[in-house]
């Protein structure tokens, strides 16, 4: 039975697969924080959406119920949103 021989990387591929590894962890990075601006602006249109639905509504009750639900819903799903993605850069050692 023949030993095989284990080929140890240069310098230069180490260094090489280091900075191609770190490429990748900022474009992660950088992608985490365009989706949670992306999700952000979705659920503040969402909220005033909800409020403006409740300026155009002749119902007082339906008013009220439209305007609660689209603050409750923008700032809830904001607060989520931030929330998450503080969780994951936690995770990845962003802060």
């Amino acid at each position: 039975m023949q030993a095989s021989r284990i080929a140890i990387p240069s310098r230069e591929e180490r260094a090489q697969a280091a900075l191609s590894a770190e490429r990748q962890a900022r474009r992660d990075d950088v992608w985490l924080m365009i989706r949670t601006l992306l999700l952000c602006l979705v659920w503040s249109s969402i909220g005033i959406y909800g409020i403006g639905w409740s300026l155009h509504t002749s119902s007082q009750i339906y008013g009220r119920i439209a305007f609660w639900g689209g603050i409750l819903v923008g700032i809830a799903g904001i607060l989520g949103t931030l929330i998450h993605t503080w969780r994951i850069s936690e995770d990845r050692g962003l802060t």
